[in-house]
């Protein structure tokens, strides 16, 4: 018999949807950064509000999981659940080049199962309930019903070979010795080797890659960019704010190296980085999707926003107060550009600090800054509404301000595309009216008999193009705060041609939700 502070399971399922956010903020877990995106309310942040699992990097004493009821189970005076997350995450990401969307959050799940239990912590339970994704041929998961367990949950069990985990509801007694045993363990990343997935090595950067330290430098090999200079360039690579249209521009060592090949492919890859620390540990630092390297016209794009916005005047005054030789930044043959790489920000997995590999890692045989083969490592078992006026013509191809609830950069890129898809739809329909940039569509044609709008991202992936193409150009289509007197035709604009799967993809969108929506490819 249950005492009267305990739950029976069936009082566990939630009876109503409250946010992630707000249940999120009850534990103390710090949301300051969901604030740093364009929407208005940041409960809505698509960086955040989605994910399984939350941590608190700096404070390491706080972990809360979205457990599904449906898989709670009873067993005397216990509820508890067994899961492997990790299975699921290496399930999912072969043979899906979603960005590994499932991959991720399902890594990011093991990783705090790992955090929680290596350190003891007590876990918070957002019990969700709802449709799950394969229940009833359901795509996608549906989440119905969201609360917050008052009952801290514990990891009683986590086998660190396989990632199979047991949850338990309420804290178990352990001894101090079972602590301090289970502390001792290290926690461990399993990168999953894909096509186009990579693993290299960063220099160590003491404050997360936010600006030079200058530890690197008495750790280098003699003769490295690093060792003579007191600074790497990589040492900016996590500096989220400095962000173009939603993309960081950052620079890579094993990039550097692979540049022309990556350039000749044009293909988005994802990345594993390590680090090896100040105390020769070998330390997975994050995992990051759907990479694109940087052409020379695209660096040195990127290299004049950063210069009109200061931000390469604030490389130079970090450099300067570890004592680096400011002097070699952008002018040293090793390095042909400081920007060599960009990538969204959603697509950065951090793994917790200290994340290391056990020493029968093969990264153990990584060195060297070279980008390389996941596979070829053979990592094992790793892995509100606003308006405004157009203009008949496209903006000028520099970089400009877009207004959303901050200014936000519009890349070079996506400039180019557009007015090249300008001039080609000039000569398509020659009498119709023509205007930029209005109510925030990148093209609008108005015709006599119908009405076309154009939404452009410049990703070199296809699928990352629909995505971020889509929610917008429904709104602008389908929004009742938009009045639009003729029939619509929507167009999402890549730069790179639509694989098999996209097409299907876009195919099941026309027919079974009857949307006039289609692709055009404008190469830049």
């Amino acid at each position: 018999m249950k005492t009267s502070n305990l739950f029976t399971l069936a009082e566990l399922k939630p009876q109503s949807k409250q946010l992630v956010y707000d249940l999120l903020t009850k534990t103390g877990v710090d949301t300051r950064d969901w604030s740093n995106f364009k929407g208005d309310n940041p409960a809505t942040n698509p960086k955040y509000c989605y994910d399984w699992a939350f941590w608190d990097a700096k404070k390491k004493d706080t972990v809360v999981l979205c457990l599904w009821f449906s898989e709670m189970r009873e067993q005397g005076d216990d509820i508890y659940q067994e899961l492997n997350y990790r299975m699921l995450a290496q399930a999912s990401g072969h043979g899906d080049p979603s960005i590994g969307v499932r991959a991720k959050r399902a890594r990011r799940m093991d990783m705090a199962f790992q955090l929680a239990y290596k350190h003891q912590l007590p876990v918070h339970v957002i019990i969700v309930d709802g449709i799950r994704r394969g229940e009833a041929g359901a795509d996608t998961s549906d989440v119905e019903r969201r609360m917050l367990d008052p009952v801290p949950w514990s990891i009683t069990a986590y086998d660190i070979e396989t990632g199979q985990c047991r949850l338990l509801r309420g804290q178990p007694n352990k001894s101090e010795a079972q602590l301090q045993e289970v502390d001792q363990l290290p926690l461990q990343v399993h990168p999953i080797a894909e096509a186009n997935s990579y693993i290299t090595r960063i220099a160590f950067n003491s404050a997360n890659w936010q600006r030079p330290t200058g530890e690197a430098h008495q750790h280098e090999a003699e003769g490295t960019f690093n060792q003579e200079n007191g600074f790497g360039h990589e040492d900016w690579l996590f500096r989220n704010e400095w962000l173009i249209d939603g993309w960081r521009y950052a620079f890579i060592q094993g990039v550097n190296k692979s540049r022309d090949r990556l350039l000749e492919e044009q293909t988005p890859f994802d990345v594993t980085l390590f680090t090896i620390d100040d105390q020769n540990r070998r330390r997975y630092v994050a995992r990051i999707g759907a990479v694109e390297c940087l052409s020379d016209d695209q660096a040195d794009a990127a290299l004049n926003i950063f210069r009109d916005n200061r931000w390469l005047d604030a490389m130079c005054t970090d450099i300067k107060k570890v004592g680096g030789n400011v002097d070699v930044l952008g002018r040293d043959p090793r390095a042909k550009h400081i920007l060599n790489v960009r990538f969204r920000i959603e697509h950065v997995d951090l793994f917790p600090p200290d994340t290391f590999a056990k020493i029968d890692d093969p990264v153990f045989k990584l060195n060297r800054y070279n980008l390389n083969n996941l596979g070829a490592v053979a990592v094992k078992d790793r892995e509100k509404q606003r308006t405004r006026l157009g203009a008949e013509n496209p903006p000028d191809q520099r970089p400009f301000m877009r207004k959303a609830t901050a200014a936000t950069l519009c890349t070079p890129e996506h400039a180019k595309i557009q007015a090249k898809l300008v001039e080609e739809l000039r000569m398509e329909f020659p009498n119709a009216r023509f205007i930029c940039e209005e109510d925030f569509v990148d093209v609008t044609v108005q015709t006599e008999t119908e009405l076309h709008l154009f939404e452009i991202k410049s990703d070199q992936e296809p699928r990352s193009v629909i995505r971020q193409a889509l929610g917008q150009i429904l709104e602008y289509a389908y929004h009742p705060s938009r009045a639009h007197t003729l029939p619509r035709s929507l167009v999402i604009v890549g730069r790179s041609t639509l694989k098999p799967q996209d097409e299907e993809y876009l195919r099941c969108l026309r027919n079974n939700f009857s949307l006039p929506l289609s692709y055009r490819v404008v190469p830049i």
